[in-house]
């Protein structure tokens, strides 16, 4: 063979081998469908609008994530609950949350917080957590009724502190021209609540409390609320100590969707030892300075308080509906 025409053979060969393999790499043959298989073809569908969907939220009132704002205020006189921005009235709301976080065990201690009230004795001198607001002593409530008696109240077993300064205060009773203080205990929840908190307030006053709550039943008409506290021991005062114990039953009974029956057993127990002595007349502490580690008192005096608290009250919607006349 001629060797031009062995090299045009063999470069052609290669050639026509090179242009098939590229085509076969590029596109492969379609596979034949099955006798049994069938194929659709659907044509380009336009997109869909949605309508807007708007999600809201409410946050819980006076939680440490909502700075402890409240929204609401509970027992105004004949309006019941209202929104806090449609209340003109001077009102300061101080929620259960704040009151643990900031370690509150008596109400004086949360007037000396609050800028509208101005703190009496201290419950280590006298069982009376009466402040004084705008110059007059305050009248105490608890879920909107009147005190006359005794005004020593406790916080482990209550929602919130609600104060009104000024004469607004008549809206529940014949009260301070001053202001009021409303104590409203901790009602039912709608979801299960399980709380055990420990702790020390000072010297060897060790605590510990139980906050349970939730619905009794499944269709949720029946509802509770359980609150316990057990607190004792030596105060940093000498010769002082203290026994502190509540315990607070609620219940929730929806007989209706219009009609609520809420019942409530509360027991109190206070024994103070060797309370402090207070002072009248001194015009010159120069002269002498107290040590508040001592008490200047009678060591065999005490302050020992039993209180039991019962109640029950009962809501109505009044759904009013007049038919069209003929």
């Amino acid at each position: 063979m001629n060797p031009l025409a062995a090299i045009s053979f063999i470069i052609i060969s290669a050639c026509t081998i090179g242009t098939g393999t590229f085509a076969l790499a590029q596109e492969a043959p379609e596979a034949a469908p099955k006798p049994d298989m069938k194929i659709e073809r659907k044509a380009d569908q336009k997109a869909i609008e949605l309508d807007a969907v708007q999600v809201k939220g409410k946050r819980p009132d006076g939680t440490a994530e909502a700075g402890y704002r409240v929204g609401t205020v509970q027992n105004v006189g004949p309006w019941g609950e209202r929104k806090l921005q449609d209340t003109p009235y001077s009102i300061t709301s101080t929620s259960a949350e704040m009151i643990q976080n900031a370690q509150v065990q008596d109400p004086w201690q949360l007037f000396m917080m609050n800028p509208l009230t101005q703190a009496g004795y201290p419950t280590t001198v006298l069982e009376q957590n009466t402040p004084t607001i705008r110059g007059f002593v305050a009248s105490t409530f608890v879920d909107g009724n009147q005190l006359y008696q005794n005004s020593s109240v406790g916080l482990e077993d209550k929602k919130r502190v609600e104060i009104i300064s000024g004469a607004q205060s008549f809206l529940n009773d014949a009260a301070s021209v001053g202001g009021s203080v409303n104590y409203i205990y901790k009602r039912p929840t709608r979801e299960r609540l399980s709380e055990v908190t420990v702790g020390n307030h000072g010297g060897s006053q060790n605590y510990a409390q139980v906050d349970l709550g939730g619905p009794i039943d499944q269709a949720g008409r029946f509802g509770y609320r359980f609150n316990a506290v057990d607190q004792g021991g030596k105060i940093n005062i000498d010769d002082q100590s203290l026994k502190h114990r509540l315990v607070t039953l609620a219940l929730d009974w929806h007989v209706t969707d219009d009609l609520l029956i809420q019942p409530l057993y509360s027991y109190r127990y206070r024994h103070l030892d060797n309370p402090n002595a207070y002072w009248n007349g001194i015009t010159d502490y120069s002269a002498f300075v107290p040590d508040p580690s001592k008490t200047y008192g009678e060591k065999y005096s005490f302050i020992d308080l039993k209180t039991n608290t019962y109640g029950a009250k009962l809501s109505w919607k009044a759904n009013w509906i007049s038919a069209p006349s003929s």
